[in-house]
């Protein structure tokens, strides 16, 4: 009997730390009577884990522009409320507060090292060749090689790059920052239509799959600079 009810405590203990408790090195910052607020997924599909952790299990997957509820948060996650009662934590870099929505807020360290991250895994790829619909690793197209990168860190983008410019939150020229997805028309005469893509480094500079006769592999270019001068398009940011 004194197994089982040990047991029991055993059990309790480890579902009450899924949300809604503090842990004991502090990793909870809010608790749900302070943290309660509404957010938006910003990410075009977002795993939901069953714990803070990206080795947790996937409890559900939610679509870019999904309202969620944050109850709690730590440093690197947001616990939120799922159907049924249910709880489940998002990594708070593809989650979008609503009160901060018109808001250019500063980049905490964790994001800043987050997207170095992620940029410092593209460039890894530098002089892989280019293929027309190569998902990598060995070959990439310009959207093979975005959706690629970033899905090695939980985001799934879109496979064009066309629909690819539609995800996440417009970002102009001049507010560009690292980690930032940036479009060109590279079909002739600029009409706006999207047929480029490529990830921001930072000094007007972006890494991609280039088809250019000469190129035709991974290579980092200016945008402000020679013939993506006149090509840009648009830029969104994922996270």
């Amino acid at each position: 009997m004194l197994k089982v009810i040990i047991c029991v405590f055993i059990t309790l203990g480890i579902l009450s730390l899924a949300c809604g408790e503090e842990t004991i090195k502090g990793a909870i910052i809010r608790k749900e009577k302070d943290s309660i607020r509404k957010a938006s997924i910003n990410a075009n599909t977002l795993n939901v884990r069953e714990q803070p952790s990206t080795t947790a299990n996937v409890i559900q997957n939610l679509e870019n522009g999904t309202e969620v509820t944050i109850v709690e948060e730590n440093s690197e996650w947001y616990c939120i409320m799922l159907n049924y009662n249910n709880k489940g934590w998002v990594h708070r870099n593809y989650v979008v507060n609503t009160l901060e929505n018109n808001t250019d807020v500063n980049q905490s360290d964790d994001e800043i090292t987050h997207i170095t991250e992620i940029v410092d895994f593209a460039k890894k790829y530098l002089g892989v060749p280019y293929k027309l619909s190569a998902n990598g690793p060995d070959s990439f197209d310009c959207s093979g090689f975005t959706s690629y990168v970033y899905e090695n860190f939980g985001i799934k983008l879109p496979r064009r790059s066309s629909d690819q410019g539609k995800v996440g939150k417009k970002i102009s020229k001049n507010n560009l920052r690292k980690g930032d997805l940036v479009f060109f028309d590279t079909k002739g005469k600029n009409n706006g239509k999207i047929s480029h893509a490529g990830i921001y480094i930072e000094d007007g500079e972006f890494i991609h799959a280039s088809s250019g006769k000469k190129t035709r592999k991974v290579i980092i270019s200016n945008l402000n600079k020679g013939y993506f001068n006149d090509k840009y398009v648009t830029a969104r940011r994922i996270f």
